[in-house]
């Protein structure tokens, strides 16, 4: 018997002793069908018998395995991998053979049809997947909206009935006369029921009684109500009463570094990092099954390229997916350029504009220029004139 934990221990048991074996993170684990004493984790293969050590270790050059399973021939198995890859594992090889491109995400779970020949998938894009084993193409892809994380194949269309043709005549009989008793009685129900008169009339708004209104917080100078617009506007101006601020994290503001690629930022942002860089729980497209960093991107994504609506500029007739771009827009027709230059004054209306003009200060930071021009021209000069002087004296002393 095998047991296993995330951690990656595994224990086995036998008619005569019991064995610990460490094998590193599992995600996945299975037992071989024609060998009991083969087993399979994410990345090797195990031996019960060969004392803890792997029969065949393959390496992915730094790719989670996050499900595997047996393929059509006993020496391969399917392995799906956290960023989407599909690949065929040839274990006397011991290095992936074959690649199944279309998975967006980490693929959650495969199964092989053998009839057919296909292979069939799941990813956290939420999209099933058919590929066909011999050409690699994909056969069938089906959008889902739950999340996915395990694929059963049916080898029938239908599944048989298991009663008795005679039980299900006898359950057929058996409702047809409760039926026709419940019939008897709705029969004389309904002749015993009383006659409904013409629908009663709704009462008219002036009959309604007016409902109280709501109590309103009074302001710090004490006025709650106001008789126009402009007064209420003015009243905010001049409203003396303290805003409650929000109160930062700081916690969240402290540095953290990643523990799978090292990488430093913001404590806040470690755990978004995490799902979208390593896990692959990365926003996705419903119509093309294309990843972003963000929903932000996603939604721009989707008014590009599927037609949803776009931002209209109130003034001409420019059209934009992304709402930065719209907002650069307008300043132009407002005349505003509020993003100024700290070294020169230049003014632009875009973020990304006044970007590019702070590289134009930087170019002595680029270009490194020799200090003391002036010096080392003449320090050069000297030198060919000695040389010039010593080539002359000893021109004179050969003849």
């Amino acid at each position: 018997m095998l047991a296993a934990v995330s951690s990656g221990v595994v224990k086995i048991w036998s008619k005569k002793s019991e064995e610990l074996v460490n094998v590193g993170k599992i995600d996945r684990m299975r037992v071989c069908p024609d060998d009991d004493t083969v087993f399979g984790t994410g990345k090797s293969l195990y031996d019960s018998r060969a004392q803890r050590r792997p029969v065949i270790c393959v390496d992915f050059e730094k790719m989670a395995a996050t499900c595997i399973t047996n393929s059509f021939d006993e020496r391969q198995v399917l392995v799906g991998f956290g960023r989407g890859q599909l690949h065929q594992v040839d274990l006397r090889k011991g290095k992936p053979d074959r690649g199944y491109k279309g998975c967006v995400g980490a693929v959650s779970d495969i199964s092989v049809v053998r009839e057919r020949r296909l292979i069939v998938s799941c990813s956290l894009d939420r999209h099933i997947r058919v590929h066909d084993y011999n050409s690699k193409e994909l056969v069938y892809k089906q959008y889902l909206t739950s999340k996915l994380s395990c694929v059963l194949v049916q080898t029938e269309s239908s599944t048989p009935l298991t009663k008795v043709e005679s039980e299900i005549k006898e359950e057929v009989e058996d409702v047809v006369k409760v039926e026709a008793d419940d019939g008897d009685d709705l029969d004389h129900l309904f002749e015993n029921m009383e006659t409904v008169g013409e629908k009663p009339k709704r009462p008219k708004q002036a009959d309604i009684e007016e409902l109280p209104a709501k109590k309103i917080k009074p302001s710090s100078d004490g006025r709650t109500d106001f008789n126009s617009k402009e007064q209420l506007l003015d009243h905010v101006e001049s409203c003396t009463a303290k805003v409650r601020k929000r109160k930062i994290n700081e916690s969240g503001r402290t540095m953290a570094e990643c523990d799978i690629c090292k990488m430093k930022m913001q404590r806040a942002s470690l755990n978004k990092h995490k799902a979208v860089t390593h896990a692959g729980l990365r926003p996705v497209c419903e119509h093309c099954g294309k990843s972003f960093g963000n929903k932000f991107r996603l939604n721009e994504h989707y008014r590009a390229k599927h037609g949803y609506e776009k931002f209209q500029c109130g003034t001409c007739e420019f059209q934009s997916a992304g709402i930065v771009a719209m907002r650069n827009h307008e300043r132009r027709h407002r005349g505003e350029k509020p993003f100024v230059c700290e070294s020169c004054g230049a003014d632009f209306h875009a973020a990304y504009l006044l970007m590019q003009h702070r590289h134009s200060h930087n170019t002595d930071k680029l270009v490194k220029r020799p200090e003391n021009n002036c010096l080392l021209f003449i320090i050069v000069l000297l030198m060919f004139v000695i040389a010039y002087v010593v080539f002359a004296l000893c021109e004179k002393f050969v003849a």
